[in-house]
């Protein structure tokens, strides 16, 4: 399973993290990071979402085994 992410900012500065709800990815934060350029921000697509959508569905007993 790979796990697409975005990064923006400062990447020597403080680390904040971006998760977003189910049934959207990370696009909805796209806003909110123009305030935080002093920041380094993560922007993850979580699985199943955005770029992050495999053809393998997602569960927490398989991501336990691999």
């Amino acid at each position: 399973m790979a796990l697409h992410y975005q990064e923006y900012g400062d990447i020597n500065a403080a680390l904040m993290l971006f998760l977003h709800g189910g049934g959207v990815s990370g696009w909805m934060w796209d806003k909110q990071i123009q305030y935080f350029t002093n920041f380094h921000c993560v922007v993850p697509d979580l699985p199943e979402q955005g770029l992050s959508n495999d053809e393998v569905d997602f569960s927490i007993k398989i991501a336990q085994i691999n």
